[in-house]
């Protein structure tokens, strides 16, 4: 196919395009900017003086600007041929500043110079002995150029700057998506958004290669442009070509030019992923001043050339005709580190301040946030206000000797299936800055915490963080918690409480920082919740998990008429208007400006008075007497100095979104609120008077009992190695075995057997044998 394209767009005279560029460079000026005694407002030539008086090393020339300066209709072609063919572009602009760099208004000392600038006025002068030795031997008294090309100094090496194009304001408008850049676009200028999975050490990579002749003395120059070259061996100077005595050529390494070097792979954000694709991946290479300018979990947007690169040696042989390509990035520039790079304008927060004035009090400003967070979900206030807490966070402690107290809160959602646990969510992770949403049975450790990979380039073993590293300073959602394999669940662990992640793998021993909060949501074992199992046994999760959980909330489908003709309602309302139903009470907050207040309140760093202190710490020896006794529904649920440290973040989290610098009273009183919201959930019945509590204790006797009886029965069967038994069977195995202490009568095994039948645990076969699900 022939593109019908003007003949100026692809077959460019480079001699008048690089005129093109020495009248852009001289001849733009910028009204909006401040203007300088020696240049005016011409911009470029302000920052070409930057450059040469060493206060700059970098010059950015914008797309809007060369629109703006070239807006005829000819001369915007030339705009359409630097996006096309930015490289070649890139050298003529260099070119033509070189012609016209200015002369510095200041003076350097000889201790200014860097070795660097020293070696490169001794080889100018050596340069100019050269020119008249060329001369003499030429019988003339003209500076003519040297025949003997190889000894003319390269312009790339000295030249203290970097030429880079970027986007004016409109950059934003052009940001393509990472699986629509296509291969018609190798050599133009593209920009792309993506999270940062793994950068690579800062390495000094070569731009000219100086040798030196051991027979003549001379330099010689090697211009690199490309990931590798052949170093070169003989030295191709006219002396040595006379003598017939060709010296060999020694790298210079201490006068060779190199430049930092840095690659970053980038990933496709979530939510520009197809349902069903694998997210697309680009790598990008940074030099000079555009490395060390991301991380790992970063989400940036980078300007670059889209590039070739083709493969060499036997990776050829095996690639065949395909090639590879990357981003040479002319711009790295982070989105959103955290809520206050994105969401603090002033417009913004003016709406905060008009929303704090219009509440009549800290409470109703409370309820009415927390009545925000994914209004389509039907009531549940006491959890939105958690996930309220849990994106603000607490206050992170730093001791004296180093040792953290982490600030970030992490709450559980568990129970049956259906209740919204993962709507929540989703919704948290898209709402968070830095939100990661994975589930448990997809991910394994090395995909939640980092994987040891080897680096491409210098086939060195490097570590790529996982989603736990790449939610830093953010929130991690895991669905499915309870699916996790045992081995990759004790990775979360030090996550959770320390807020690190340590690496012990093939030689590399590090820790990586995850100070983010973990939101995570588990279903039930047995695919309903049992009111007579304990939470651990219902959850199969083990308690030293459950303890580093701030808050867990049980979450039950209950049957209650009243409450599903309401769900039912509000439910069929949403379906209709694909929106919350508007409730007179409570107005919902549009979510930029809930963001922008997170963030304003995300800057207090509450303190806790001497006075509250003791109020905290005697509600604290009041709940460890009521679980030592026994006498109230917590005994259920552990309280640990973890529960404390708990109550002492909600409380910091609540002073933050009232926006104070004191923790009062009330802030503690709803933490303990929360947390005992939590412990009923957990307990889910209530003994009001000693009978209650003596059939409830008599209940739970009743069900260890039948959990020792079933659990009896299932070692039988493991240790049978049969998959189905008979009653009777089972009933004489019990008796021979060590579980014949237990004394199983028949009738108790077949009511423990039906019962377990009725739970979908077990089932009867047509020969009437006992299966396990």
């Amino acid at each position: 196919m022939i593109l019908n394209l003007p003949k100026e767009l692809y077959m460019p005279d480079y001699d008048g395009e690089r005129k093109m560029c020495t009248d852009f460079i001289l001849g733009y000026t910028d009204p909006t900017i401040q203007e300088d005694p020696i240049h005016g407002k011409h911009k470029y030539m302000i920052q070409l003086q930057k450059i040469v008086n060493k206060e700059s090393n970098f010059i950015n020339i914008e797309i809007d600007d060369l629109s703006e300066f070239f807006n005829t209709a000819r001369d915007s072609l030339f705009v359409d041929r630097v996006r096309n063919n930015t490289m070649r572009y890139v050298t003529l602009f260099s070119q033509a500043i070189d012609k016209n760099m200015p002369l510095p208004s200041v003076n350097f000392r000889e201790d200014q110079m860097s070795t660097f600038e020293i070696i490169m006025q001794q080889r100018k002068f050596n340069y100019q002995q050269y020119l008249m030795s060329q001369n003499q031997l030429n019988g003339s008294g003209e500076n003519n150029m040297p025949t003997d090309s190889k000894m003319i100094l390269p312009p790339e090496l000295e030249r203290t700057y970097q030429v880079f194009f970027v986007h004016g304001m409109n950059a934003k408008k052009i940001i393509q998506r990472m699986r629509d850049i296509r291969s018609n676009q190798i050599g133009s200028l593209v920009t792309c958004k993506g999270i940062v999975t793994r950068v690579s050490d800062v390495r000094p990579c070569i731009q000219v290669a100086v040798y030196a002749c051991e027979v003549c003395g001379f330099e010689v120059y090697q211009i690199v442009n490309t990931r590798e070259f052949t170093p070169k061996v003989e030295c191709p100077s006219r002396k040595c070509m006379t003598n017939q005595t060709k010296g060999q050529l020694i790298m210079q390494i201490k006068s060779s030019k190199f430049v930092s070097f840095q690659e970053i792979k980038l990933q496709e954000p979530s939510e520009q992923v197809p349902i069903g694709h694998v997210p697309r991946t680009m790598k990008c290479i940074a030099k000079g001043l555009n490395t060390r300018k991301c991380g790992p979990g970063d989400i940036v947007t980078i300007t670059g050339v889209y590039m070739p690169a083709p493969f060499t040696g036997f990776a050829a042989m095996r690639a065949g005709l395909s090639h590879d390509t990357y981003i040479e990035a002319f711009n790295v520039s982070k989105d959103k580190q955290n809520f206050k790079e994105s969401f603090l304008s002033q417009e913004n927060l003016e709406k905060v301040d008009n929303l704090r004035s219009s509440c009549e009090s800290d409470f109703q400003l409370y309820s009415r946030l927390s009545s925000s967070i994914c209004p389509e979900i039907f009531a549940m206030e006491e959890v939105k206000r958690a996930l309220l807490l849990l994106m603000v966070g607490g206050v992170t402690k730093e001791m004296v000797d180093g040792m953290k107290i982490r600030g970030t809160i992490n709450v559980l959602l568990m129970g049956d299936p259906g209740v919204a646990k993962s709507q929540l969510l989703k919704h948290i992770a898209t709402f968070a800055p830095r939100g990661i949403y994975t589930t448990g049975k997809g991910s394994s450790g090395v995909g939640l915490t980092a994987a040891v990979t080897r680096d491409n380039i210098t086939k060195e073993l490097v570590l790529e963080g996982g989603a736990l590293v790449l939610s830093d300073t953010g929130i991690c959602c895991i669905d499915e918690f309870d699916k996790m394999d045992e081995r990759d669940r004790t990775n979360i662990h030090e996550v959770m409480e320390q807020q690190t992640v340590s690496i012990a793998k093939a030689g590399i021993t590090t820790s990586l920082n995850a100070r983010t909060s973990i939101l995570a949501a588990a279903n039930p074992l047995y695919g309903r919740y049992n009111q007579k199992l304990k939470p651990h046994e219902n959850i199969n999760l083990p308690a030293a998990l459950l303890s580093r959980f701030d808050l867990l909330f049980l979450l039950l489908d209950q049957i209650n008429e009243i409450n599903d003709q309401n769900l039912a309602r509000h439910v069929a309302t949403v379906h209709r208007t694909l929106k919350a139903p508007v409730r007179d009470d409570t107005l919902i907050i549009d979510a930029e400006i809930m963001r922008t207040f997170i963030a304003k309140a995300q800057d207090y760093n509450p303190i806790i008075p001497a006075d509250l202190h003791n109020y905290i710490v005697a509600k604290y020896v009041e709940k460890r007497k009521i679980q030592r006794e026994g006498i109230d529904e917590q005994s259920y649920m552990y309280v640990t100095p973890r529960t404390l440290l708990a109550i002492i973040r909600l409380a910091q989290a609540m002073a933050k979104l009232c926006f104070r610098d004191i923790v009062n009273q009330g802030d503690v009183d709803e933490a303990i609120k929360l947390m005992d919201f939590s412990i009923r959930s957990l307990r889910n019945m209530k003994a009001e008077s000693s009978q209650e509590k003596k059939k409830i204790m008599r209940d739970e006797r009743m069900t260890d009992r039948m959990s020792q009886v079933i659990q009896a029965v299932r070692d039988i069967m493991m240790n049978s190695g049969e998959s189905s038994l008979k009653s009777n069977e089972i009933q004489k195995k019990l008796e021979k075995s060590y579980h014949s202490s237990m004394k199983i009568t028949e009738e108790e095994l077949m009511d423990v057997l039906t019962f377990y039948k009725n739970l979908d645990v077990i089932y009867f076969d047509q020969d009437k044998n006992v299966v396990f699900l």
